[in-house]
């Protein structure tokens, strides 16, 4: 899904998720990471409003307010999540919106999770500092992927060795 967001929100997530990628509660991808900020928000809206129930879809059209010109270091990035997630997610904000917590565009308060989750990681794995940037390129590989991957390998070489047979 994209979301138009500042860049050092984008890229202090990123290098965050990259710092702690590898530890035993770290994401396997940026998008990983962006999952679980999402669903711990909308968990924790629904169940401070809405009885712990989920929220009713926000219009499809719901963006909120746009306050920032061009310009302003705000680029779309896109994270592959569920679209159930973005769904909730989305009715979460839009539900809470007005809310003295709320945030009046769906941008902002992503921008908002970004920076509480990376300053979490860094206050958790690197003494409160920020991490060093990820690599430009950095992507990660989920272990669902991985081992998808893997299987599809082994097939293709257990094809061959069985064509060699014959």
């Amino acid at each position: 899904m994209p979301y138009s967001v500042l860049a050092d929100s984008h890229d202090r997530l990123k290098a965050a998720w990259w710092g702690t990628r590898s530890l035993s509660e770290g994401a396997p991808t940026l998008s990983a990471l962006v999952e679980r900020v999402f669903t711990t928000y909308s968990a924790d809206a629904e169940a401070r409003d809405n009885d712990g129930d989920p929220f009713p879809p926000a219009p499809a059209r719901a963006q909120g307010a746009r306050s920032v010109t061009a310009g302003s270091g705000r680029r779309a990035r896109a994270y592959y999540l569920p679209s159930s997630l973005h769904d909730r997610f989305k009715a979460a904000w839009w539900a809470t919106r007005d809310e003295q917590t709320g945030k009046p565009a769906l941008n902002e308060l992503v921008e908002s999770l970004f920076a509480a989750a990376a300053a979490h990681l860094e206050q958790t794995y690197n003494d409160g500092h920020r991490f060093p940037p990820a690599p430009a390129r950095a992507r990660g590989v989920s272990a669902e992927g991985a081992q998808r991957q893997g299987e599809r390998q082994r097939q293709l070489w257990q094809a061959r060795r069985d064509e060699g047979q014959d």
